[in-house]
């Protein structure tokens, strides 16, 4: 639902930019299935195993 709510505020900028960024959020976590592994290791977290992975201009932690 949060992607609905991008997706309508920043329409009005740029339609076309907006659709493909909520496509590529939508579909990050699909990356994260095949490969857990993706991303920086935030050390600050030790000892759980948390990395930062990136998604255009978006910080997704997993």
């Amino acid at each position: 639902m949060r992607h609905v709510r991008r997706y309508e505020f920043l329409a009005p900028v740029n339609q076309s930019t907006t659709a493909r960024m909520v496509q590529q959020l939508v579909a990050a976590p699909s990356t994260l299935l095949t490969n857990s592994r993706v991303g920086e290791r935030l050390e600050e977290f030790d000892p759980r195993d948390v990395r930062r992975f990136l998604v255009g201009y978006y910080e997704m932690r997993h």
